[in-house]
C-alpha cells in the first residue's frame, strides 16, 4: 500500500503543468528515500518478531538445585534467566499472581499453611515488539517454628517398634509406645508415657510409664559454628525428667494409667528444636544448618550442628558418602566413618575410628540406621535446614494436635 501512495505521488508530479524535470528527480529521490525506509521499517518489525519468538521458545526458568516446576523451595536464578536472553537483545520482566509466595523478582517464601500453585507470566519485549510466556510451579509447604501460643493444648503420639531384646535371651519383641504431652499457657509441660512391651514367648510382659516435667523456654540465640553466618533465634524444649517409673503390673481401667509398684527418680536436661509441619508437631530435631545460597536444602550433604548443654556437636556428610561428627566436650570427641542414604528414607551410618582430643585414637566400631527429614526454612537470602533423626519414621513420631 505504501509503495502504491509513492508511485501515485510521482506520476502525479509528471502531470502537473510547469513541474521542471528538476523538480520531478527530486520528488523521484525523496519517494525512493521514503520506499528504502519502509521497506527497512519492515524488516526490522519481522526481525524482531523472529527474535521473540526464538528467544520464548528457548526461555526456561533455572531452579535451585533439586527443584522443579512440581517443586520450588528456594529461589529462582533470575540472573541466570536473563544471561540465557542476552543472544536475543530483548528486555525481560516477570510478574506473579502470588507475590507473597514467588514475587516478581522470583524470590520464594513457602506457606506455612498450604502448598502453593503459582502463575508466573514472562513478558519479553524488543523495540516495539512484546510477547509472553507462562509457567505454572507449585511451591510446597514450609515447615513451621511455631510460638508457644501455638503448642499450647494436648498432643499425642503412638508409635510401634521391633526388635530383640539386648540380653542373653536375645527375646524378639514389639513394643507400643503412647505418648501424651500437654502444655500449658504459664510454658510448663507435662509429658507422659506409656511403653507396652509384647514379647514372642509366653511370659509376662513389661509395662513402662514415665512422667516428665519441666518448662518450655520460648527461644534461644544460637550462632552457627561453621559460617558464622548469623545468630538466629529459634523455640527450645528443655525436658527436665522429674520421675522415671517403671512396672509390670496391670493396667486400671479407668484412666488407662499403671498401678506402680517401682519408683526411680532421675533429673536431666536435653534440648530440641520444635517444629510444625501440616498441622502435626515434630520434636526430635536437634541439628541445624544454615546455608548459602548454593546449597541444595534437600540433601544430607552438608555441615548440621547441633546445641546442647553441655554438649553440643558438628556432624559433616560429604558428597563422597563419608562423614565425621566432631564432639564439643572437654577435650573432643571424632568419629569418622561412612553413610548411606537408603530408598526407605533411613540413612545408614558406620563408625570406624574414634579420636581423642589429645590425638589419640582407639579401635572402636559402630553400625546404625536411622529415619531422616529435613525441614526448610527461607529468610531473606538465608535457608535455615532443621534435621529429624530417629529411629521411628517421621510421620510416625510426629505429636498431633488432640480436640
Amino acid at each position: 500500500m505504501k509503495d502504491k501512495r509513492m508511485f501515485c505521488l510521482a506520476k502525479a508530479a509528471i502531470k502537473r503543468p510547469g513541474v521542471k524535470w528538476l523538480q520531478f528527480v527530486c520528488i523521484a529521490i525523496a519517494c525512493a528515500t521514503l520506499f528504502l525506509s519502509c521497506q527497512q521499517q519492515s524488516s526490522d518489525d519481522d526481525s524482531e518478531t523472529t527474535d521473540l519468538s526464538e528467544a520464548k521458545q528457548k526461555l526456561q526458568l533455572v531452579f535451585a538445585a533439586g527443584d522443579s516446576l512440581d517443586s520450588v523451595s528456594r529461589n529462582l536464578d533470575i540472573a541466570e534467566i536473563i544471561k540465557s536472553m542476552i543472544e536475543f537483545q530483548i528486555q525481560l520482566s516477570f510478574s506473579s499472581d502470588t507475590p507473597d509466595v514467588i514475587n516478581n523478582n522470583l524470590m520464594v517464601t513457602p506457606s506455612t499453611t498450604k502448598d502453593t500453585d503459582v502463575k508466573l507470566t514472562a513478558t519479553l519485549t524488543k523495540g516495539a515488539s512484546t510477547d509472553s510466556k507462562v509457567f505454572m510451579v507449585r511451591v510446597p509447604q514450609m515447615a513451621k517454628r511455631p510460638a508457644l501460643a501455638d503448642l499450647i493444648g494436648t498432643w499425642k503420639r503412638i508409635t510401634i517398634e521391633s526388635g530383640t531384646d539386648t540380653d542373653e535371651s536375645k527375646t524378639p519383641y514389639r513394643a507400643t509406645t503412647e505418648t501424651t504431652l500437654t502444655v500449658y499457657d504459664d510454658a510448663t509441660y507435662l509429658r507422659k508415657d506409656i511403653v507396652m512391651k509384647d514379647y514372642a514367648e509366653p511370659r509376662v510382659d513389661e509395662r513402662e510409664y514415665c512422667e516428665w516435667q519441666g518448662a518450655l523456654s520460648r527461644s534461644s540465640s544460637v550462632t552457627d559454628g561453621l559460617t558464622n553466618l548469623e545468630t538466629m533465634s529459634i523455640p527450645l524444649l528443655f525436658f527436665t525428667p522429674k520421675k522415671t517409673r517403671t512396672a509390670v503390673t496391670a493396667f486400671t481401667d479407668d484412666t488407662g494409667w499403671i498401678d506402680l509398684t517401682d519408683t526411680e527418680s532421675t533429673r536431666d536436661q536435653k534440648m530440641t528444636t520444635v517444629m510444625e509441619y501440616r498441622n502435626k508437631l515434630y520434636m526430635d530435631i536437634g541439628s541445624i544448618r544454615i546455608e548459602s545460597k548454593a546449597t541444595d536444602p534437600k540433601s544430607i550433604v552438608g555441615s548440621w550442628s547441633f546445641y546442647n548443654a553441655p554438649v553440643s556437636w558438628n556432624t559433616k556428610f560429604d558428597s563422597d558418602g563419608t562423614y565425621e561428627c566432631i564432639l564439643i566436650v572437654t577435650g573432643g570427641l571424632t568419629y569418622t566413618g561412612t553413610y548411606v542414604v537408603n530408598n526407605d528414607g533411613t540413612v545408614t551410618t558406620h563408625v570406624t575410628s574414634l579420636k581423642h582430643g589429645d590425638g589419640t585414637s582407639e579401635s572402636y566400631e559402630k553400625t546404625e540406621t536411622d529415619y531422616y527429614r529435613i525441614f526448610c526454612r527461607h529468610e531473606g537470602y538465608v535457608t535455615y535446614s532443621f534435621l529429624y533423626c530417629g529411629m521411628a519414621a517421621p510421620d510416625n513420631a510426629a505429636f498431633t494436635k488432640q480436640p
